[in-house]
């Protein structure tokens, strides 16, 4: 079970992997509710979202999500609704067998070969959160014929094709308006491809104990008590003290983006600094305002051990943000290695950092208040999987890396995870408008400047991560998709603030 300790007064949802979800079937069948009425409580639940459908198709599979069908169909067939049933497979499990005969003996004959497209509503009941291989090519026909249907179309659990695991498309997908989702979120209905395919989702409860949870999920409510109005009588150094170390003569906009942005600041630290090398300071200077200035000695644009500059770094920060556009080199592993060795606070490492940490962090003792942020990129590098390895498993290798190590990860995605290998965190907030440089240096500085003053890693991870998505879907009301820079990410923490 996982370990939480971030639950509030409102408890976070939860979210189980598909084993997990077996397991919780299983526990509450052997606590005496049949595996035949919570079919029916799923049947029944399903049906309050259809009340204002009249024509309803609902396509069904072999396993227990046909059942779920077939459970539904008795129910909307004794309202008087005009039901059709396009049988995908014939009935295979006890459940599913058990109330496709119920169905037929409560007089139910209409089952159609062909799918017309003048439903009011379509109900994807084929296959659920289960599927662990690619679609036939007759299913993924099938899928297609029914994504074209003119009608309101609703998955059970999971749309048919995407993988409850994963998120991943198994051949074609069911693409749902609304999805109903049964007694806890999957992991597959956030990760990878699900958000284009789920729309809507809804959580039904019937009555299967969630005693286990693999992940939470983080909405606005936790993440408003992070940002409380303040108390009059206080001043800059009451709310902590922000600094990245970044940039290069390659790379001189990254450090920039993640102060100059105002990303720390604008999210509530006291005071920002930026480290940088000293040979690209006049181009710092030009465009970094509200900032203090902490120039390190470099060679060829790229920061080499500076002791001194180091120690008044740490001396005068509460967090440090390192990595963002820094380059690689020895020097800069070298530099890194000094931080985390020395500094008892916490050090957000991305970008080139990453590459940095992945070469020295067996040598070190890790600390607990190390933030790595990779992309899917960095992930490769850090947890040396390959790509396809990492998306198919991303969150067992995610908190199963946190774990090992003793450090927070964020791993950037459509939905971001956040892990400490105890507490899992899935941040579903956000827009395709962040795939764009410069988004994650931003995501740096609003990690700094919430840790600068909350001072809890992996609550301060998380949420940055939903600040920094909500910023990303108001830019995109005014850019759209493709015109949202890092640089136009907005004042967004006020909406977060319940003033009593």
């Amino acid at each position: 079970m996982m370990q939480n300790e971030h639950q509030g007064a409102n408890k976070m949802k939860s979210i189980v992997s598909p084993t997990t979800m077996a397991y919780l079937d299983k526990v509450a069948i052997d606590g005496g509710v049949s595996s035949k009425e919570l079919m029916f409580r799923a049947a029944n639940s399903i049906s309050k979202h259809l009340n204002k459908y009249k024509d309803i198709l609902i396509a069904t599979g072999p396993g227990n999500n046909g059942g779920d069908g077939f459970a539904l169909a008795s129910l909307l067939y004794k309202q008087g609704k005009n039901v059709s049933i396009f049988l995908v497979s014939e009935p295979k499990s006890e459940d599913a067998i058990y109330y496709y005969e119920k169905l037929k003996k409560d007089g139910f004959d209409n089952f159609v070969e062909t799918i017309k497209d003048s439903y009011d509503a379509v109900v994807d009941c084929i296959f659920g959160n289960g599927l662990d291989r690619v679609l036939s090519s007759k299913h993924q026909n099938i899928i297609n014929v029914l994504n074209k249907c003119n009608a309101y179309k609703i998955a059970v659990d999971i749309p048919t094709g995407i993988s409850g695991l994963n998120g991943v498309v198994m051949g074609n997908a069911f693409i749902a308006d609304k999805t109903i989702v049964i007694a806890a979120y999957k992991f597959g209905h956030f990760l990878q491809d699900a958000k284009d395919y789920v729309g809507k989702m809804f959580v039904e409860d019937i009555g299967i104990p969630i005693t286990q949870e693999d992940a939470l999920l983080i909405e606005e409510s936790d993440v408003k008590e992070i940002f409380p109005f303040r108390k009059q009588n206080a001043n800059k150094y009451s709310f902590g003290r922000a600094c990245v170390i970044g940039g290069s003569s390659k790379y001189k906009g990254a450090p920039v983006l993640s102060m100059l942005s105002t990303a720390a600041l604008r999210v509530g630290a006291g005071l920002s600094y930026i480290a940088y090398p000293k040979s690209i300071e006049n181009t710092i200077l030009t465009h970094v305002v509200d900032e203090i200035y902490m120039p390190i000695e470099d060679n060829n644009g790229l920061i080499i051990f500076d002791k001194k500059a180091l120690d008044k770094i740490m001396a005068t920060s509460d967090v440090i943000a390192f990595g963002m556009g820094i380059g690689r080199s020895e020097e800069i592993e070298k530099t890194l290695k000094y931080i985390l060795e020395n500094f008892e606070k916490t050090v957000i490492v991305d970008a080139d950092g990453i590459t940095a940490f992945t070469a020295i962090y067996q040598d070190i003792k890790i600390l607990s208040k190390v933030i790595l942020t990779p992309h899917l990129g960095e992930a490769v590098r850090l947890f040396l999987e390959e790509k396809d390895t990492i998306l198919a498993n991303r969150v067992n290798i995610t908190t199963s890396f946190a774990k090992r190590n003793n450090v927070i990860v964020l791993l950037k995605g459509p939905t971001t995870i956040v892990s400490n290998g105890n507490e899992t965190f899935f941040i579903n907030k956000g827009s395709v408008a962040l795939a764009k440089a410069g988004t994650g240096d931003v995501l740096s500085g609003v990690i700094a400047g919430i840790e600068a003053y909350n001072k809890d890693p992996i609550s301060s991870a998380y949420a940055a991560s939903y600040v920094t998505g909500l910023a990303a879907t108001k830019a995109e009301k005014e850019y759209g998709q493709y015109g949202v820079l890092a640089s136009d990410l907005p004042k967004i923490i006020k909406e977060l603030q319940d003033k009593d």
